[in-house]
């Protein structure tokens, strides 16, 4: 389950709604002040892993299987990139984040130079409109951040894997 719950005292409800239903997990964007203390307490009561993050794209595996499974797919983004004269060529994704913003911005890096790249990904991480929060130093610029980063590991790869020794 995900829950964007927009206010904290419900959010141990869902959880505790998600235990007498057999949930095994439940996954909370928007930090901790958004899930309320108790959600985790009430996970733990039955049985649940509840994974608090302050933006989806930030998700990452850990000891779960079923978090493991969504995370195989969705959350920290991870690109492919084809480079051919210093300009990226095409690029797909791995792993995307569960708004969509990492198939946007994969749409748009064909034909940048591969120095622009990654802070062109960037911008657009927050050009798109996903649900993370937005006029803090958190948030959509967590996720921009983000967003550059994986790219910058893509191009890197490619030139890696292609470098001629």
């Amino acid at each position: 389950m995900i829950t964007y719950s927009l206010h904290p005292d419900i959010t141990p409800e869902i959880v505790r709604q998600c235990g007498k239903h057999g949930a095994k997990a439940v996954i909370i964007p928007g930090g901790r002040a958004r899930a309320g203390l108790d959600a985790q307490k009430v996970g733990a009561e039955y049985g649940i892993e509840v994974v608090i993050e302050e933006i989806c794209c930030a998700l990452a595996t850990g000891d779960n299987a079923i978090i493991n499974e969504f995370a195989s797919r969705f959350g920290r983004p991870e690109f492919e990139v084809r480079i051919d004269n210093g300009k990226i060529t095409s690029a797909r994704v791995l792993r995307s984040s569960p708004c969509g913003a990492t198939n946007f911005i994969a749409q748009n890096l064909v034909g940048l130079d591969i120095t622009d790249a990654p802070a062109k990904a960037g911008l657009l991480s927050s050009q798109y409109p996903c649900r993370a929060v937005r006029g803090t130093t958190t948030g959509i610029h967590s996720s921009a951040t983000l967003h550059a980063e994986a790219v910058r590991d893509a191009i890197e790869k490619e030139m890696e894997k292609t470098a001629i020794y």
